[in-house]
This record gives C-alpha cells, structure tokens and sequence, in this order.
C-alpha cells in the first residue's frame, strides 16, 4: 500500500459475512472477512489526501501492482471529491442534500488467511477502496468468479 492510501488517523474494524448476501445464501460457507475502516474526512481533508497522492510518482513499473493500485486510488479520489463537490444553486434538485465523504475501508491485512488468498483477488486483499460498499461489491465479484469459474 502507498503512503497516500493510509491516513494518520486511527481505524476501527469490522466483520463481514459475504455468505448473507442473497446471492451466495444456498452456500453453506460461513467465513467472515475482517474489514479496517477508517474515520471519516472531511471534503477539505479529502482533497489533501488526493493531492498526496497525485504528488506521489508512480513507480517505474507502472503495470506492476503497486502503479495499478495507486492509479485506482487516485481515481476513486477524484470520483469521490466530484461526487462531494456543492453543485451550484441551479443544478441542484429540489431538497437535494450535499454528499459527505464515505468511510475508507480495507481487508485488513493482519486477518489474511489461506481462505482469503484463495477466493479474492490479491489487488482486493491488499487495496484501500473508497468506502465499504465499494470493497463489499469488489467481495462478492471476486467470490462469484471463484465460485463459478
């Protein structure tokens, strides 16, 4: 992970069961993945992680999976800051509400065992995603390829 991805503040953890999801309940598994979430940004805070992470270089391999994670961060950044971003008055729609950031989340890396390494890809073990319906959607792709190959 790169140093834009983490944040000096500190995190919380959950559990998820990926086998609740109607999807995968005639499956027998029962298997909960540990999940690092982290404390909510601000829109100003957001943006400072996002500079960061543009400062950074990209490494000489830029296809090895240290580039293409750092590449998917900055563009999860971005797309969070637009999604955050006030719209002008005249764009807005009638009781339209301003976007917050979401919650940072991860595996978290401590957790990950042979199971884990077996049913999900290693760029989702290893990737901090933008919130964690994005990591719980990334779950249940890398699972549905597993489980049906």
């Amino acid at each position: 992970m790169s140093k834009s991805t983490s944040t000096s503040k500190p995190k919380s953890r959950t559990t998820y069961n990926p086998f609740t999801h109607p999807k995968f309940a005639k499956s027998q598994k029962h298997m909960s993945i540990s999940i690092e979430v982290m404390l909510p940004l601000n829109l100003e805070e957001l943006r400072a992680l996002y500079e960061a992470a543009i400062r950074e270089p990209l490494p000489l391999h830029a296809n090895g999976d240290k580039g293409r994670d750092q590449t998917a961060w900055k563009c999860a950044l971005g797309a969070e800051i637009n999604r955050c971003t006030p719209k002008p008055e005249y764009m807005r729609r009638k009781l339209e509400h301003p976007a917050h950031p979401t919650q940072h989340a991860r595996i978290d890396p401590i957790s990950q065992n042979q199971q884990l390494k077996s049913m999900l890809k290693p760029e989702t073990l290893r990737r901090t995603f933008i919130s964690i319906p994005a990591l719980m959607k990334q779950i249940h792709e890398d699972i549905s390829q597993h489980l049906n190959p």
